[in-house]
């Protein structure tokens, strides 16, 4: 499997993220390294585990778009794992995509030595907004003494 993972050719996926999505080129190319990496991830996890990871947003952006690629995605999982690994997109209110996320960010350093480094969109906004809270409420503090 961890040969048939590095060698599966993805330049189709990573010149289709550049050209039609507008990503740089080392976005595209670390998101392809991700992507596969996430994949071993999933092929090793049991079915009903698998469908409880949850990738990066750029590693779930790149797996749409070799989703798209109809033909070529179904041979490329016919020829890793032996069968088609379908995709389970879940909706926030269905999971706790932060809990799960953090499972999968702990499964993916122990099989590869590093995290994903692309950051979940979510989180980073969820982080971004919890942030500006902060500075808003402190700066409003500072304005009205008395509140």
């Amino acid at each position: 499997m961890h040969d048939k993972i590095s060698s599966l050719d993805l330049s189709q996926i990573n010149n289709y993220m550049v050209k039609a999505k507008g990503w740089k080129q080392a976005q595209a190319n670390e998101a392809e390294n991700q992507y596969k990496n996430f994949l071993r991830i999933k092929i090793v996890a049991t079915d009903s585990f698998s469908q409880e990871l949850v990738p990066s947003l750029d590693i779930d952006e790149f797996w749409h778009a070799h989703i798209l690629h109809t033909e070529k995605y179904a041979a490329d999982m016919q020829n890793i794992c032996g069968k088609f690994l379908h995709h389970h997109p879940q909706q926030e209110s269905e999971i706790n995509i932060n809990y799960y996320f953090d499972i999968t960010q702990k499964l993916y350093y122990l099989m590869h030595r590093q995290y994903m480094t692309i950051i979940r969109k979510q989180l980073y906004q969820s982080t971004l907004s919890k942030i500006y809270e902060k500075i808003i409420n402190f700066f409003v503090r500072k304005e009205n003494p008395q509140s």
